[in-house]
């Protein structure tokens, strides 16, 4: 794994391919886990009944876009949703 040192590291690295991790499933109680950390207990986030009947039609809740897009604030990792 590559280590940056600085914001002179990580400048110089523009453009080139970092590599990737593995998939990880986003689970129902990784979204709850997350929504404890944060204080962020929406119902279409915690709350799979109702957010099956909410305006997306979704058959689960969604991840927060804060649990999708910002891994170092995850307390696992970072996808879509449940």
């Amino acid at each position: 794994m590559r280590v940056f040192q600085g914001i002179d590291d990580v400048e110089s690295a523009v453009g080139e391919h970092l590599g990737h991790s593995d998939w990880l499933e986003i689970t129902q109680e990784r979204v709850n886990v997350f929504a404890d950390a944060t204080g962020d207990h929406q119902w279409i986030h915690v709350d799979p009944e109702r957010a099956a009947q909410g305006p997306f039609g979704a058959p689960s809740p969604t991840a927060t876009s804060r649990f999708r897009c910002c891994p170092s604030s995850a307390p696992t990792s970072c996808a879509s949703t449940a």
